[in-house]
């Protein structure tokens, strides 16, 4: 029983992966996007009676985007990905398929916003035991906070997206239309936790 529950946490708490956010705070009026790739890694262990485990998962992504403003102050849209990954864990170990969908909601004046994300995660497949959910709610909320002329890099608070109380710290570098971000996340807890970093360059529209 304590294994089943704890594989299951695992799955939730080590595998999830959320898209990128390579937004600014300042929301323009119109339409607007990116499309973009991105790598994550994930170190999780979990120490519980019968149930120890720990292990690395690997995985990329391809992100996208696209949202609409009437106004330059509210803006809304879908973002989401596919993701290839691979887990190294010694209990649950092989590759895995999926893709997420995010809507969103982003309020906020020019140099600080926050954004409200919740979606779906669908497994396409999985090898390894124990046997996991094919899809799983999430949800996070992104703060953004601008800096320098013209708003030249982001800072991004994320909590959330563990799907229940991770943390994570970001930065994201403009330049033109490119945008260059990276993250440390993580979820501790009383016997496991997992610490993960996300790096990818998404280009805007």
């Amino acid at each position: 029983m304590y294994r089943k529950f704890a594989f299951f946490l695992i799955f939730l708490f080590g595998c999830t992966s959320v898209p990128m956010e390579y937004e600014k705070a300042r929301t323009r009026p119109g339409t607007s996007g990116e499309i973009g790739v991105s790598a994550q890694s994930t170190g999780w262990f979990f120490a519980a009676p019968d149930a120890a485990a720990a292990g690395v998962i690997l995985n990329g992504r391809l992100d996208g985007r696209l949202g609409y403003s009437p106004n330059g102050w509210l803006s809304f849209g879908l973002q989401g990905g596919i993701v290839r990954g691979y887990s190294t864990g010694t209990d649950w170990k092989g590759d895995y398929y999926s893709a997420d969908a995010y809507p969103y909601i982003k309020v906020g004046i020019p140099r600080l916003s926050v954004k409200l994300s919740a979606g779906y995660s669908f497994t396409f497949r999985e090898n390894g035991k124990p046997s996991v959910h094919d899809k799983f709610p999430n949800a996070y909320a992104d703060f953004l906070v601008g800096i320098g002329e013209g708003e030249r890099s982001t800072v991004v608070v994320r909590l959330g997206g563990t799907p229940i109380a991770g943390i994570g710290v970001g930065y994201v570098f403009h330049a033109g239309g490119l945008s260059i971000a990276g993250m440390v996340s993580g979820i501790p807890y009383i016997v496991g936790g997992h610490v993960g970093l996300h790096i990818g360059a998404a280009y805007g529209f």
